[in-house]
């Protein structure tokens, strides 16, 4: 089970053309991350990482400093805090740029 499921992220990733895929909100995109995570933690892992991905990937997300360190953050649907490490740099940069501007 486990090779299917890496053959089909496989097939996605190399298949479906960016300018159909949505862009993600994370610096390691969901298929590479569920990818890695199922080559790292088997068939079960990888359907946990896509479970996880799908529920904080859903809008409405916000970005926000960090009370704690003024570092970004994002607040994902389901309620998880990313960090700004693993926030996709296209978001880091219109946040940044949005706030210059402001």
């Amino acid at each position: 089970m486990k090779f299917i499921l890496i053959i089909a992220l496989e097939l996605y990733k190399w298949i479906i053309p960016l300018s159909i895929k949505r862009k993600c909100i994370f610096r390691e995109s969901c298929s590479s991350y569920v990818l890695r995570k199922t080559k790292e933690r088997g068939f079960l892992g990888g359907i946990r990482a896509i479970t996880i991905r799908l529920h904080q990937c859903r809008t409405p997300y916000s970005l926000t400093l960090s009370a704690l360190d003024n570092k970004l953050i994002l607040l994902a649907a389901d309620g998880s805090v990313i960090p700004e490490d693993e926030i996709s740099v296209n978001l880091v940069d219109k946040f940044s740029e949005s706030i210059s501007a402001g």
